[in-house]
């Protein structure tokens, strides 16, 4: 039967860690802001702090929410025909989890894959051609994402992208002036040889002063990249949960004949370290452990 998740929002263990692991880049943003507010004096960096801390509310405004489907999205309304079988399937959905479908609001990502996204507080979008699915599979899509909202993944991502901005930027310049010192280092290097390691010096010597607040940023990507990882895994759970997961399995092992893993396997390390999505093989593992378990079988 499937689970009941109403008034079970909530932030679970993979956003508490994403949180944890940017903090380091969340701090440095907060100091960032307040270093640049005391240009105006103590007050005025105060009342910066506290107005950029609370800025972040207004990305689960109505008009803000819009405001981010359409500019930073890309996202579209669904049209008339599309509102009716999105609404319907989404109604669904939600029913089964004991949710207010009309808590959430549609939107169609325009791509040519199969695919469900949710963002934000309350944003749930699909593309038109996973909207055209057989309505128990587009089901199953959509109940993954709702899995995204009930654990407060969206709403997580979404504040940390926001309240980390101001530490990556800084880091970017920082990261900017130290190649251009080196490069100066290195041509200087051609025309005077003690000019040229005192420059590499000094960059040297920044490099190991700034090291114990960069490294934290430099691995945080891909810390929260292992974490988002999981939080994909999290919301099959409620797929699952839900009573969706042999649809869900067999959307998995359409991508997995498609070649989605053969073609990760070709990326580089890098790439990989920093991907969102885990393997489709480890879902579809995951998916059929769990199912074996709640169906009480011992593997």
């Amino acid at each position: 039967m499937p689970q009941q998740f109403a008034a079970r929002r909530r932030i679970d263990v993979p956003a508490a860690v994403s949180v944890l692991v940017c903090l380091p880049a969340l701090l440095t943003s907060a100091l960032i802001v307040w270093l640049i507010g005391t240009l105006g004096g103590t007050m005025i960096a105060l009342i910066g702090l506290l107005g950029w801390l609370a800025s972040g509310a207004l990305a689960f405004v109505g008009t803000a929410e819009e405001i981010l489907a359409t500019s930073l999205f890309r996202l579209r309304r669904p049209t008339p025909y599309e509102t009716a079988t999105f609404t319907s399937l989404w109604t669904r959905v939600c029913n089964r989890a004991g949710i207010d479908p009309a808590s959430f609001t549609l939107w169609i990502e325009e791509h040519d894959d199969v695919n469900a996204s949710a963002t934000g507080g309350h944003i749930v979008a699909i593309t038109p051609r996973a909207l055209r699915m057989p309505p128990p599979l587009a089901e199953a899509l959509l109940a993954h994402e709702l899995g995204h909202h009930l654990k407060n993944h969206t709403s997580v991502t979404l504040l940390i992208s926001w309240y980390a901005l101001p530490g990556r930027t800084a880091f970017r310049a920082i990261r900017a002036i130290l190649a251009l010192i080196t490069r100066v280092g290195v041509g200087l290097l051609s025309e005077g040889f003690l000019v040229g390691i005192a420059f590499i010096f000094v960059a040297g010597f920044v490099t190991i002063v700034i090291a114990p607040y960069a490294i934290p940023i430099l691995v945080m990507p891909f810390l929260h990249a292992a974490s988002r990882r999981f939080e994909e895994l999290q919301a099959d759970d409620v797929a699952l949960q839900l009573g969706y997961g042999g649809e869900l399995r067999a959307i998995l092992s359409h991508d997995l004949d498609s070649g989605v893993d053969a073609r990760r396997q070709r990326e580089s390390t890098y790439s990989r370290l920093l991907a969102t999505h885990p393997s489709v093989t480890k879902r579809i593992t995951r998916l059929d452990t769990r199912t074996a378990t709640s169906m009480g079988i011992r593997r």
